[in-house]
This record gives C-alpha cells, sequence and structure tokens, in this order.
C-alpha cells in the first residue's frame, strides 16, 4: 500500500473521532490506543489497539462516518496509508470482500449498541473512572473544536 506518511502523538491525542468523515487507515507502530464511544457526556470504552494492529478500516473500506473515538493510551506512532491512493491498489474481489464484512461488522455494531449483549463468564472491558470520562470527554471536545466540528 502507498504510505502516506507517519505520524508521532503524544498521550491524550485523539486520532479521529465518532462520526468524523476520514478514510484513510492506519498501522499503529508504537503505543497503545483505546477506541471508545460517547452517549452525551458518558464515555464507554470498546476496544483496545496494541503495536501492529490496524485501525480505522471499516471507514476505509465502506466509506461511512467513523464509528468511535481513538485516543492514544501512551505516546504513540503510527503509519498513515491515505484512501485514495492505497484503496487502489487492491484487486476489486478485495474490495468487495472487505466491503462485504464491513457491512456486517456495523450491523452487529448496531445491534450490540441498541439492545446489548449479556454473557456469562465474559471478559469485558473495565468501565472508566468518572475522573478518566471527563478527561477523555474534554479532550474529545478540544479536539472536535480544533477540527471545526461543533
Amino acid at each position: 500500500m502507498t504510505k502516506r506518511g507517519s505520524a508521532k502523538l503524544k498521550k491524550g491525542d485523539i486520532i479521529f473521532s465518532e462520526e468524523e468523515v476520514n478514510r484513510d487507515l492506519y498501522l499503529i507502530k508504537k503505543g497503545q490506543v483505546l477506541a471508545f464511544v460517547t452517549n452525551r457526556t458518558e464515555v464507554t470504552p470498546i476496544s483496545y489497539f496494541r503495536v501492529g494492529e490496524f485501525i480505522g478500516e471499516l471507514s476505509f473500506f465502506d466509506k461511512n462516518p467513523r464509528s468511535a473515538t481513538l485516543i492514544c493510551l501512551e505516546d504513540t506512532e503510527l503509519d498513515i496509508y491515505p484512501y485514495g491512493e492505497s484503496l487502489k491498489q487492491f484487486p476489486s474481489w478485495c474490495v468487495t470482500l472487505a466491503e462485504s464484512i464491513t457491512k456486517k461488522i456495523r450491523h452487529y455494531d448496531d445491534v450490540l449498541k441498541n439492545k446489548g449483549i449479556r454473557r456469562k463468564n465474559e471478559e469485558t472491558l473495565k468501565p472508566l473512572s468518572i475522573e478518566t470520562q471527563r478527561l477523555y470527554f474534554k479532550l474529545l471536545e478540544d479536539y472536535k473544536k480544533s477540527q471545526g466540528q461543533a
């Protein structure tokens, strides 16, 4: 894939926010990232991402807005793969397959978001402390202001 460059981010930096239109793909080269969603001022952690993992792949393939906010939990380095140039390098069947898988993932994300899931003995992410929720919410609000979002 065509790599546009890299980004060096600090702990607390927002990579992108929920509902943001950004189709680039990112590879974590260093650091740890948390994906979370918000409901008013409540911040709910979704997943942790570590070195070697891609982030942003759903929007990369289905062209929909971001489904979560991603924040750096420590100093982080990312490789950035721009949407337009990188997508051209995939065979058309691969893009069709990825779009199909992405559609299914988005559907099940919506089901879980609206109905939840309850399983016994299932390890889940621990809720964030009120202080951490407040911090992340403030960082997200600052990020949105810097991006010209309301």
